[in-house]
């Protein structure tokens, strides 16, 4: 068995973690006793399992708070299971398959998450969200249905089933999540100026090309300015911040398109037989694939300079506006690696250099 170590560099009395071979370190897995209070109560009242892989799904029937509602219930097919937790299953299980065929890690096959063996989707009563993605590894104790697994989790909201929009046409929440995963198999950066409009692209691999947002009756130009810039890095969950990457992948097309080919991933039905990608045409996951990579080359640097152990950073840290510097020279790096040239981005790199010279956005 290889054994995983970190090795201390001494340099003119500073000691350094070595970056190349923190990066190797495993990061253990997380115990969650359960002790009847949230989270572990919350997981206990899912007493329900349907497994796809290495995908499983968690769900109730009976639990007050958390069953599923009547409409989320039926069993077309027989099989013992809601649709509903099926196809939720399927959509996580095709997101996978296509995020890695184009390129992206795979979490479980990152250094960060090499001891987890499962996904836990949780499908849950989520007042205020459609849907979330964890970062941590966790391993449950006190709950058979769980087993020893090291596991990340995902939660769904138990209400995206509805009579007005059905699942299998109207929601790509499970793909968003699974997204968030491969992000945090990547990199340490959660700032949302990066990975909410990222993981809202994320969709439209299965999502019909027809409807990708990004595309408005006129174009809208890179930031050209810092006060541009600071307006993505204020609102980043915002048309401005959105339209940020699309217009990267518009000044890299045709060569960013990626047209899943005819397989068994492209033929994947829901339960009622409707198609779980939609188009077969997902544009822009090169230069996403590429962001992703600077982004876990700009995280280990920063790890080193700053003495941080890798992969343990506080959430705190994950999320701190001191990453938006590093994030964005990660997106210049990538630039520079698509070869996307011309004034456009020219002067975008000079408002990221304005940026980087006044990193206070309150300061006009």
């Amino acid at each position: 068995m290889k054994s995983y170590f970190r090795i201390t560099l001494v340099v003119a009395g500073m000691a350094f973690a070595s970056p190349s071979l923190a990066q190797e370190a495993i990061v253990p897995c997380t115990f969650l006793p359960s002790t009847g209070v949230t989270p572990d109560a919350t997981m206990a009242a899912l007493d329900k399992l349907y497994e796809l892989g290495d995908i499983r799904v968690f769900y109730s029937t009976t639990d007050v708070t958390h069953q599923l509602p009547v409409i989320s219930r039926p069993d077309r097919n027989s099989n013992g299971v809601p649709d509903f937790v099926e196809n939720v299953a399927k959509q996580v299980s095709v997101a996978r398959k296509i995020f890695n065929l184009a390129g992206f890690r795979d979490p479980l096959e990152s250094p960060r998450y090499r001891i987890v063996s499962k996904i836990d989707v949780n499908i849950l009563n989520l007042p205020s969200y459609n849907g979330l993605a964890y970062d941590g590894a966790i391993r449950y104790t006190n709950l058979p249905l769980r087993g020893n697994a090291c596991t990340l989790r995902i939660d769904i909201n138990r209400n995206l089933q509805s009579t007005s929009e059905n699942f299998t046409t109207s929601w790509f929440v499970p793909a968003h999540e699974m997204f968030h995963l491969f992000q945090y198999g990547s990199t340490l950066y959660k700032n949302s100026m990066m990975a909410e409009p990222t993981a809202r692209w994320s969709e439209y691999a299965l999502r019909p090309n027809s409807e990708y947002q990004a595309i408005p009756p006129t174009v809208t130009p890179l930031p050209a300015s810092r006060a541009d810039l600071c307006t993505i890095i204020n609102t980043p969950v915002s048309a401005p911040g959105y339209l940020m990457y699309t217009r990267l992948i518009e000044l890299t097309d045709p060569r960013n398109e990626l047209r899943i080919p005819a397989s068994s991933i492209s033929s994947e039905t829901y339960v009622d037989g409707k198609a779980v990608i939609k188009d077969g045409l997902w544009r822009g996951s090169q230069i996403m694939s590429y962001l992703l990579q600077s982004l876990d080359a700009e995280d280990d640097a920063h790890s080193f300079e700053t003495l941080r152990e890798y992969h343990r950073w506080p959430e705190a840290d994950q999320k701190s506006p001191t990453n938006i510097p590093r994030i964005l020279h990660a997106i210049e790096r990538t630039i520079d690696r698509m070869a996307i040239t011309g004034a456009e981005v020219d002067k975008f790199k000079s408002a990221v250099a304005a940026y980087q010279a006044n990193q206070d956005c309150s300061i006009p």
